[in-house]
């Protein structure tokens, strides 16, 4: 019996020692999942003078709402064959006229690529504008005011 108390008191001592588990860590917290980003519509244009009634350039004096694809008439003294409004992207429009009387072309804050006069086509430029930007003609200038999304409102100023 002492050899089996002897071992009691062993066992309860050698537990009683023992260090205790501790408990498993907490589990991660889930990551968040990010919602999906909304991208608001662009603001509406501001009303432009004439509205999108492209035939009120004509005289050489407009302001428009223009967009794709839109032909610009003008009167023939202002020596434009052609005036179109090629493009608009969210920071530029381009614009292409074709010149009756050839002469020189000036630009502000636009790029441009000019084409000669050959017996077959007449002179033409392309212009990029920015907002600001304006196209000027030997008898008339193409200026950019805003531009929002697909459409801009552009002003047309004979000269």
């Amino acid at each position: 019996m002492s050899t089996l108390l002897a071992c009691g008191l062993l066992l309860v001592a050698t537990t009683a020692c023992a260090e205790p588990v501790p408990p498993p860590p907490p589990a991660p917290e889930p990551m968040p999942v990010p919602g999906p980003v909304f991208t608001p519509p662009p603001a509406p244009l501001p009303p432009a003078e004439d509205g999108n009634n492209v035939s009120a350039c004509a005289d050489g004096s407009c302001e428009i709402q223009i967009s794709l694809p839109a032909e610009v008439p003008l009167d023939p003294r202002f020596d434009v064959r052609g005036l179109r409004v090629e493009s608009i992207a969210p920071e530029r429009v381009a614009i292409r006229a074709e010149l009756a009387g050839g002469g020189e072309v000036a630009t502000a804050s636009c790029t441009q690529r000019t084409a000669d006069a050959t017996a077959s086509t007449p002179a033409s430029v392309t212009a990029e504008c920015e907002p600001g930007g304006t196209l000027t003609l030997p008898r008339v200038s193409v200026g950019v005011a805003v531009i929002r999304g697909d459409a801009a409102i552009i002003r047309v100023l004979g000269r």
